[in-house]
């Protein structure tokens, strides 16, 4: 049975996504949905609804802030944004096993594992490692995620995270010419950033350099997780970026998805690069 205060995507149709988030359904777009609705009963049963370019429309009362628990154990305050998001990308607790087994390995040894979160957003996996017992650094550069994290992280009685708020790029150059090394990197890029009016990259234009600069900060033995939502471009290009640059580290290649409920369909979301570094040879 599904946590009613968790996460559902219910169905998904062209364009559109039908999802609750603890207990508020909210229907927004999905460009990959491109088939037919299997649940037509539940769209009605939307509290909020986002259309590309018009915004937020509410058939009844409008949606206020309100508390999900999107994986268990971990509780998130939510608020509609004007862009559509609402302070979670639910498809990345798909790799936060991977994060806390590591971390809670690196304690087994007896001190506690040093993570960096890079376009660490609202803190989802800042929290899971938080929780596993990590040292957590959180960088983005925008004030009102860092601050939405310190409100997420209060609502866990969480503490000893530290906000970096810089491009993470330009962080991250900072840490590795500093000789910084983590063992947990994490790092989540959006496929465009605009810093301001004269400055902006791609995720495609910078992806060698990131890769660099992942590898160059991680300690050996580590973990990189890598995501990537660039649907032109296969997922095997920065596996194959991190094996030349990690020898003899494990790469593989995982899915970023959403299984729906009830159905055998899932959404795809993008993938992310999981780099095991193994410990160097004496």
């Amino acid at each position: 049975m599904a946590d009613s205060n968790g996460y559902e995507l219910l169905d998904s149709r062209g364009g559109e996504k039908l999802e609750r988030f603890g207990d508020r359904l909210l229907a927004r777009p999905s460009t990959l949905s491109v088939w037919m609705r299997r649940r037509p009963d539940l769209w009605r049963q939307a509290a909020a609804i986002h259309q590309h370019q018009r915004g937020w429309r509410f058939p009844g009362e409008r949606v206020g802030p309100w508390v999900c628990s999107p994986v268990p154990g971990l509780r998130m305050n939510l608020e509609l944004t004007d862009s559509g998001q609402i302070g979670l990308f639910p498809e990345h607790a798909s790799y936060l096993d991977e994060c806390t087994r590591w971390v809670a390995e690196i304690a087994r040894q007896g001190r506690k594992a040093r993570v960096l979160n890079l376009f660490a957003y609202t803190g989802l996996a800042t929290l899971a490692c938080a929780k596993a017992g990590g040292d957590v650094t959180h960088v983005d550069v925008a004030k009102h995620c860092l601050d939405w994290t310190t409100a997420n992280l209060r609502l866990n009685q969480r503490e000893g995270v530290r906000f970096i708020r810089d491009d993470a790029v330009k962080y991250l150059d900072r840490l590795g010419k500093q000789g910084q090394t983590f063992d947990l990197v994490i790092a989540d890029p959006p496929t465009f950033s605009r810093l301001d009016r004269n400055h902006a990259w791609t995720l495609e234009e910078i992806l060698p350099d990131l890769v660099r600069m992942l590898v160059r900060v991680a300690a050996t033995p580590g973990r990189i997780i890598l995501t990537s939502h660039l649907q032109q471009s296969s997922p095997q290009i920065t596996a194959n970026l991190f094996r030349d640059l990690a020898p003899g580290a494990s790469v593989t290649v995982r899915d970023l998805s959403l299984p729906e409920s009830g159905t055998d369909r899932i959404l795809p979301c993008g993938n992310y690069n999981l780099v095991e570094l193994a410990a160097a040879k004496p």
